[in-house]
């Protein structure tokens, strides 16, 4: 196997695992706050927002190093 098909299939598993995982940190980060009142599709939208912009920040982190 060569190492960029490794690397995208090391890659394609930790984008799994580091989605559930971030999921699961917004449901925890947004608890209290006017975000966690909200359901259905709603709620999802926010969700999905938080993680788009989650991983903006670590994009332009990695940028910074």
């Amino acid at each position: 196997m060569s190492k960029m098909k490794e690397i995208d299939r090391i890659a394609e598993y930790l984008h799994e695992v580091m989605i559930e995982q971030i999921y699961d940190s917004i449901d925890w980060a947004v608890d209290g706050t006017s975000i966690d009142k909200l359901e259905g599709d709603e709620y999802m939208q926010m969700k999905n927002a938080i993680l788009k912009r989650t991983i903006e920040y670590m994009l332009n982190y990695h940028k910074e190093l």
